[in-house]
């Protein structure tokens, strides 16, 4: 996304085969290791028993969108389905060429299940070379679970820490906070209600480092709000926006598919997605970051999308 220049698909020829087994001890579902546990070796989390039929799910839907108490039973640190095309699989990645991020994710009132899975999502499939740092940024949330409790819990996890804005500011206003503290050398940002796949940052860190002024944003599939199962599809790889200014999802335009020599090459897209994309640090400030004004979810992505190809 944002990328102007010629078709330059991945090199698998060019990349190195790393023993990822090896490095993590064959547990490439803990490249962190095991997460939040106590010194007595007990988690610090407890998980709520599973949730009987019958249901009223309009009502379980209602205060969150999704199914807060199966959730809140659901581990952690589950398996999740590893989506990609096969051709994912036979790229390899030497991680000292890429550089390091800082993940943000910014919140208000999230479920403390959903808001933890996400962290260990990506601490859990996400090289400990890539990853400088995750940083939550508070929104000035008013949830009882989001206070001391979200705070001993971080204790447990390494390279996590909390930023808590002292009024409620807006998404956008928090992510810029979340831009601000990011250390490495590019960020990315995640909702709070995530799981990320196997393989998920490394092409798109190879991706930035080729070029610095390509903003990159995955493809999102979808978890099902009363279930928690996991489907292909969602947000696509390449959007659009209508006039009201709200991004859609389009088709792979024609000249765009005709630029890839494979089915896993990077696809142009004419606007991206405001709550999960990857940027180059340095990049995204001399773009001016987010426009200050905006205040709450919708727009900004849009903005940002015109000035990347502008600029």
């Amino acid at each position: 996304f944002g990328d102007s220049s010629s078709s330059s698909g991945w090199p698998v020829e060019t990349l190195r085969r790393r023993d990822t087994m090896a490095d993590y001890d064959g547990d490439l579902e803990h490249m962190h290791g095991k997460l939040g546990l106590k010194a007595d070796g007990t988690p610090g989390y407890k998980l709520a028993a599973k949730p009987q039929p019958p249901y009223d799910m309009a009502k379980e839907l209602k205060a969150n969108g999704f199914f807060k108490r199966l959730s809140d039973s659901i581990s952690l640190d589950r398996p999740v389905q590893d989506a990609r095309h096969k051709l994912c699989s036979t790229v390899f990645y030497d991680l000292a060429d890429l550089p390091q991020t800082s993940v943000v994710f910014v919140f208000y009132n999230e479920v403390m299940s959903t808001l933890l899975r996400s962290v260990h999502s990506v601490l859990n499939r996400t090289p400990p070379e890539l990853l400088e740092e995750i940083i939550l940024v508070d929104d000035a949330s008013t949830k009882p679970w989001l206070g001391q409790q979200l705070e001993d819990y971080i204790k447990l996890l390494p390279k996590v820490r909390l930023v808590r804005l002292p009024v409620r500011s807006g998404l956008v206003k928090a992510r810029l906070k979340g831009a601000e503290e990011a250390r490495a050398e590019t960020f990315v940002i995640l909702d709070s209600h995530i799981e990320v796949q196997p393989g998920w940052l490394e092409p798109m860190m190879w991706r930035i480092s080729k070029n610095r002024n390509t903003v990159v944003m995955p493809q999102i599939d979808s978890t099902n709000p009363e279930t928690f199962g996991f489907s292909d599809g969602g947000i696509g790889c390449t959007l659009g926006f209508l006039w009201n200014l709200v991004e859609h999802g389009i088709d792979t335009q024609p000249q765009d598919e005709a630029r890839r020599s494979s089915r896993i090459d990077p696809i142009r897209s004419p606007a991206m997605a405001g709550g999960l994309f990857a940027v180059n640090r340095a990049f995204f400030w001399e773009l001016g970051g987010y426009d200050t004004e905006f205040g709450f979810w919708g727009t900004e992505n849009l903005e940002f999308s015109f000035r990347i190809w502008q600029c």
